[in-house]
């Protein structure tokens, strides 16, 4: 009768040792998806945009339309950059192009040219400037199909120790096309002009 009493004792510790495992599993699992669902819920609240190329850059998004405006932003100011932001660099300068070229239509190289008539590349490469574009504002007028934007910004150029500015503004249109061949980011900007283009006066 010991014997029974000892073996229905151990049957009982066994099974109660066996409940706790089973529940202990059961909240675990359920703690790890009531988190996982919070960090699904908190992440569709961030978008990641491509910076130059190579770097994501987070943005805290609470709609799709705000997530939409960050992208176009990026898209205008990426194409700005890579005309106007160089270095003393041929094969830089020559891939920076045709970047801008595949992200836009026939207008940006317009745009190009009328940089290559103002000596503005060739005088980063022969006198060993360095150039940076500080952007002040982007004006998208969704009303507007395609959407129409306003670039404006700075232009530092910058030798040895010295600097000027230049004063930048370019219009044009964008759309999302869907991300095709070297249009990464999906949208394509048209009818791309420099407005302005003019030193400004540092006194």
């Amino acid at each position: 009768m010991k014997e029974l009493y000892q073996i229905h004792k151990k049957e009982k510790f066994n099974r109660l040792v066996m409940f706790t495992v089973i529940g202990g599993c059961l909240i675990f699992t359920a703690v790890v998806c009531i988190y996982a669902m919070m960090v699904l819920k908190e992440g569709k609240k961030n978008i990641y945009v491509m910076y130059n190329d190579s770097n994501l850059v987070r943005a805290h998004s609470t709609d799709i339309n705000n997530s939409q405006d960050i992208l176009m932003k990026k898209s205008i100011e990426n194409l700005n950059q890579l005309l106007y932001q160089q270095f003393p660099n041929v094969d830089n300068v020559n891939g920076q192009l045709k970047r801008a070229v595949a992200i836009s239509d026939n207008s940006v190289n317009g745009a190009i040219n009328q940089l290559k008539n103002n000596n503005f590349y060739q005088n980063i490469l022969s006198q060993g400037m360095y150039s940076l574009l500080l952007k002040d504002t982007i004006m998208i007028d969704y009303a507007r199909k395609p959407a129409s934007f306003e670039y404006r910004g700075k232009l530092k150029i910058s030798k040895n120790e010295l600097s000027v500015l230049r004063q930048i503004k370019t219009t044009g249109t964008i759309e999302y096309t869907g991300i095709v061949n070297n249009v990464s980011d999906g949208y394509i900007i048209r009818n791309f002009n420099i407005v302005e283009d003019k030193p400004i006066d540092q006194k």
